[in-house]
Parts: structure tokens; C-alpha cells; sequence
């Protein structure tokens, strides 16, 4: 090999060495955006649908109008309605904040995943070793995650435009593109604020607990400002109020990027100059560092385990009750609404029925039991990351069998859940007690009761996979929910199949108050939930301990 050719050699390794982190980064980053940009694309192409099948007379658009148009209820939740006699203003309100709440959720796992979490497994190692920098490495990732930003937006515009085109939907291309960067608004910023958080916390939960609070604070910030009782100005201090001052598709206002630009480029431009300032492993705030730990929670491996997950259960428990109030302070307003709605046919088509109240009732506590069911399986999640992290092989090199240890945090997960429930029933009932709408404490806690069986089968079959296919825990237990939820929102839109809505966890229990509980099947879901616990236990203390 000739002097010319070693060279060149060499050129070619620095510079594949130089941009690793940012082609691997791109590949998650990439995956995870397509999967994300075709459910967002096919639930605004479902919400178009469902608009033209349900309301496709005057009429009707005219009475869905009179009954969202001014509700105070709906605006604090879904943000202000507009031209809802229109299928663009219909598209706000169905999908737009859902869309952007997910998108942020999705963000947030996986910024902290890209920069914190490969981190913390000794990813960014291997770069080092050569010649890139910490900083270098960020700022590859963040790269790797603008693209990713910018291929959700493009997958979500070429369906929509897709779904304009052979439907009819009468959207405009300018409609279609503003639509998806509004879209693609929030999840943008908690990116940006994502890379700061990574400088601020040593760890990826601790990292992820501080984003979430982030956004339940920007999200009950844009409520408040909604709610009509003069604090609008509410909306001008809260990033999720910017993106819902863009307007998207109804009387834009694109002047309200310029706040969203500017705080994405402040936490850019500061979490650059921490990240340059600090060693491979480093923060602001090292909570991974050795704490003094309270003695109460060392009497045990039961009590160390509540130590181990209290952080996550008390943003659950908040997360939880936080839904309970505000079910009952909305009740009665949002089901005087239903009432004078056509969109109860939405609700007749997945089993919910009854008086408007019951009604609006029966559809929220499908939402508690989604809740509870992500408050589960984010716990059985931290047990697979203690094993991948190595925490677990200290615990086995004490005296404490595997069953114990694993039965105990189930055990932690399961009595908190049951805590939460009764909880949040009795501040359901209290706020329902003093806004009219009728919901008594048996009626709140029956309904807890009846939204629990769903997480119970995720713990189980989370657990059979942990047991199993350690690998595959955190895809079944996501899986399960993912399909659950998509198949719920695709019984709203059209006839679907008896087959296809029985394979949902979450349509197995009835949407009680609005319907009967149906017995048998919560006590298959739990018969099967705890035949899949033990199995997984079983399983889990025959098998080796895995990194992978």
C-alpha cells in the first residue's frame, strides 16, 4: 500500500469516526419518527372521516358547532374551538392536542434516551477514544434529532396530503403543511429542553421525571388560561399555550414560532456551553451519587423497594388524582354538551351510552385505566433497567431470594395504584358533589375499581416477557397499550369488527357509569394478569441475568 493510499485510509476512519454518533443517533431517531409520523398521520385521516361520515349535513355541522363552539369545558381541555361547521376546525379540536401531548411524551423518552441513557450505558466511550468531544457528540445527536423532527413532520404532510387527495377532504396544501409544523411545535421544544435537562441530571429518570413535570406544569398553565376565568394571560407564559396561539389551519398566527424559536435556541445554546464545560458522566445536579438514605427504608427489601420507585409513584399519584378533579369539575358541563351532540354516535359505536353525564363518564375512565395501565408497566420497565445497569446483581449478592425481590416492587406498584384509585374517587366525588353532577363516592370508587383489571393484565404480561425475553419486555408491555389505544380510536370512526375490538384491553371492561361492569370479563383479565405474574416470577428466577 503506497504512502497516497494509507493516507487516505486514514482520512476516510477519522472521518467515519467523527459522524458515528450522529449516523447511529439518526437511526433511532429515524425509526421512531416514521412510526410516530404514520399514527399521526392516520389519526387526523380517521378524524377526517369520522367528520364526513357523522357530519356530513349542515345541520349537524351547526348543531356541533353550538354544542363545542362555546364550552367552557372543552376549551379548558382541548383549547379554544373555532369554525367547527368546518372540517379544518374539526381537526383541532379532535386530534390537535392529543397529537402535540404525545408528541411532547415522545420527545422527552427520546431525547433522554439519545443523550442521557446511551451515556449512562457507556455509549459515548467509544467516541471519545478517538478524536470527538463531548460537546461534538451532543451536538451530533441533537442534529440527529432536528432530522428526526423534520421526517415526522414530512410523514404526517404527505399523508395528510395523501388523504386530502383521494378523499376530498377540501384541505389546502398550505392548510396540510402549517397543520403539521404545529404539530411538530411541541415536540420541538421539549427536545431542546430535553438537552438541557441531560445537563442538569446525572441519570435519564431523573432527567425524565423533571420533563414531565415540565409538561403537566405548561399543560395546567394553558388550562387555567383557558378555563374563562380571566387569567388568558396564562397562555403567553406557557410553551404548550404558544403552540395553541399558532392556530393551526383556522386563522393562523405563525408569529407565535418566534417564542417557541427563541426558548428552543436559549436551552440549545446554554446545554451547549454545560455540556462543554463538564467531563463524560458529569451534571449540574449528580443525583447518582450515593445518598444518605433514611433507615425506615432499609428495614427491608419491601421498604428499600419503596425508596427505589417513590420518585415515579408520586408523579403518577399526582397525575392520577389531577384527572379525577378535573372529571369532576367538568362533568356535568361537558355532558349537558354530549346531550345536544351527534358525537355520541362516536361513543354508541365502542359501547358507551347512557345519559350525556354517564356517557362523558364512561369515555374519561377509559382514560384512567390507560393511566393506570402506563403507571404499571413504567414500573415493571425499571426492573429491566436495574438488570441492564447492574443494580440487580447487588441485591442477589445478598441474602434475598429473586421472588421476593421482584413480588415486592409488584407488590409497591399494585398497593399504589389501589391508593391513587381511592384517592382520586374521593376528590372526584367531592368536586362532583360541588359542581351538580350527580357523581356520589360509590359511583367514583365502583368506576376506579372497574379501570383497574386492564393495568393488572399489563403487569402480567409485562412480567411474562421479563421472565421470558428480558429484551422484549419494554415492546410487549408498550405494544399492548399502543394497540389497545389504536384500536379504541378506530371504533369511533367507522364499523369496525367485534373480533378486532375484543383483541383491545382496554373495550374488555365497560365503560361504567355508562354501562354495567361486566363481571366476567374483569375477572378474566385478572385470572390471566395473575397466571402471567407467576409464570414471568417463575421464569425469571430459572434464567441467567442479562446486560441485553
Amino acid at each position: 500500500m503506497t504512502t497516497t493510499e494509507v493516507s487516505t485510509a486514514k482520512a476516510v476512519n477519522a472521518f467515519n469516526g467523527t459522524f458515528e454518533p450522529f449516523k447511529y443517533s439518526l437511526k433511532q431517531w429515524t425509526r421512531s419518527s416514521l412510526m410516530y409520523g404514520v399514527l399521526f398521520g392516520f389519526t387526523l385521516i380517521g378524524s377526517a372521516v369520522s367528520y364526513l361520515s357523522f357530519y356530513h349535513t349542515s345541520h349537524s355541522r351547526e348543531v356541533l358547532s353550538q354544542a363545542f363552539g362555546h364550552n367552557v369545558a372543552t376549551i379548558a381541555l382541548f383549547g379554544p374551538t373555532y369554525d367547527l361547521n368546518q372540517l379544518a376546525g374539526f381537526l383541532v379540536l379532535k386530534s390537535f392536542f392529543t397529537l402535540i401531548i404525545v408528541g411532547s411524551m415522545w420527545a422527552i423518552f427520546a431525547t433522554t434516551k439519545s443523550l442521557r441513557g446511551d451515556e449512562d450505558r457507556g455509549f459515548f466511550e467509544h467516541y471519545l477514544a478517538g478524536t470527538v468531544t463531548l460537546k461534538r457528540v451532543y451536538l451530533q445527536i441533537l442534529c440527529s434529532a432536528i432530522v428526526g423532527l423534520a421526517i415526522l413532520s414530512i410523514t404526517v404532510f404527505m399523508i395528510l396530503c395523501a388523504g386530502d387527495y383521494l378523499r376530498h377532504f377540501g384541505l389546502g396544501l398550505y392548510q396540510c403543511l402549517y397543520y403539521c409544523l404545529c404539530v411538530v411545535a411541541a415536540p420541538s421544544i421539549f427536545v431542546a429542553l430535553g438537552s438541557l435537562a441531560c445537563q442538569i441530571f446525572a441519570s435519564r429518570k431523573s432527567a425524565n421525571v423533571f420533563l414531565g413535570w415540565a409538561l403537566g406544569l405548561f399543560y395546567a398553565l394553558r388550562l387555567v388560561g383557558d378555563s374563562g376565568i380571566g387569567l388568558h394571560w396564562l397562555d403567553f407564559i406557557s410553551p404548550i399555550g404558544w403552540v395553541e396561539l399558532l392556530h393551526p389551519m383556522i386563522r393562523p398566527k405563525p408569529m407565535y414560532f418566534m417564542p417557541i424559536v427563541i426558548f428552543s435556541i436559549l436551552c440549545f445554546l446554554i446545554s451547549g456551553a454545560m455540556v462543554a464545560s463538564r467531563d463524560l458522566g458529569e451534571a449540574f445536579y449528580d443525583d447518582s451519587a450515593p445518598r444518605k438514605i433514611s433507615r425506615r427504608y432499609l428495614r427491608s427489601d419491601l421498604t428499600y423497594s419503596i425508596y427505589r420507585v417513590k420518585t415515579a409513584l408520586y408523579s403518577w399519584f399526582f397525575a392520577i388524582t389531577l384527572t379525577g378533579a378535573v372529571l369532576g369539575l367538568v362533568a356535568s358541563s361537558a355532558g349537558s354538551t354530549l346531550n345536544q351532540s351527534s358525537i355520541k354516535t362516536v361513543f354508541d359505536r365502542i359501547g358507551i351510552s347512557g345519559s350525556g353525564t354517564q356517557s362523558f363518564l364512561g369515555f374519561s375512565f377509559v382514560i384512567v385505566a390507560v393511566l393506570f395501565s402506563f403507571m404499571s408497566l413504567g414500573q415493571i420497565n425499571t426492573l429491566r433497567e436495574q438488570e441492564i445497569d447492574g443494580h440487580l446483581d447487588n441485591f442477589l449478592a445478598l441474602p434475598e431470594s429473586r421472588t421476593r425481590w421482584i413480588l415486592n416492587r409488584i407488590t409497591v406498584t399494585i398497593v399504589s395504584e389501589l391508593i391513587a384509585g381511592i384517592v382520586c374517587a374521593i376528590i372526584m366525588a367531592a368536586t362532583g358533589y360541588f359542581h351538580g353532577s350527580g357523581i356520589s363516592f360509590s359511583i367514583s370508587i365502583y368506576a376506579i375499581l372497574n379501570s383497574l383489571p386492564p393495568s393488572i393484565f399489563v403487569i402480567g404480561l409485562a412480567t411474562l416477557a421479563f421472565g421470558l425475553i428480558p429484551s422484549k419486555t419494554v415492546f410487549t408491555g408498550y405494544f399492548v397499550i399502543g394497540w389497545s389505544m389504536i384500536v379504541e380510536i378506530v371504533a369511533g370512526f367507522g364499523k369496525a369488527s367485534q373480533y378486532l375490538l375484543d383483541t383491545s384491553i382496554f373495550h374488555q371492561i365497560s365503560p361504567y357509569p355508562a354501562a354495567k361492569i361486566d363481571v366476567i370479563s374483569v375477572v378474566l383479565m385478572f385470572v390471566i394478569g395473575i397466571l402471567g405474574l407467576i409464570v414471568g416470577v417463575y421464569y425469571f428466577g430459572l434464567r441467567d441475568i442479562s446486560s441485553r
